[in-house]
């Protein structure tokens, strides 16, 4: 008899991965009790700390739930920031660092660039946190 290797994803996130159940109730609980304009900042009100900081995007820089999130976020102390594809934009314009990647016409192009930019902050993270992974070996 063959082996099935199938895998039962939703078995591995409740046992492996709980807190992503966690976070899918409290999206679904917030935008039907309170609406999804506070998923996110009902969150950073439970948990966030003053010096944490939150890494927020919208395309346009006008989304309401990511809006409003970053205004929780600077009544608490947290750090803000965006990633937007619009100057000046109001979520800009609530971030103590604003990175804006203007990509024309498009959302798409935006995004595209949002992600190098994530890309490039997380090997910065890293570096900064295991720089013994960037060390130079030699062989």
């Amino acid at each position: 008899m063959q082996k099935s290797y199938l895998v039962d994803i939703g078995l591995i996130v409740m046992h492996y991965l709980p807190w992503l159940s966690v976070i899918r109730d409290h999206l679904s609980c917030v935008a039907n009790d309170y609406g999804y304009e506070y998923v996110f900042s009902r969150y950073l009100e439970a948990h966030g700390r003053p010096g944490d900081s939150l890494l927020a995007i919208s395309t346009s820089g006008t989304s309401k739930n990511v809006v409003t999130a970053a205004i929780a976020a600077r009544n608490r102390g947290i750090n803000v920031i965006s990633l937007s594809g619009k100057m000046d934009s109001q979520l800009g314009k609530l971030a103590n660092i604003d990175i804006c990647t203007p990509g024309g016409t498009y959302a798409d192009r935006t995004q595209e660039l949002h992600i190098k930019v994530i890309h490039i902050l997380i090997e910065l993270v890293e570096r900064r946190l295991f720089p013994e992974n960037y060390a130079r070996r030699d062989e």
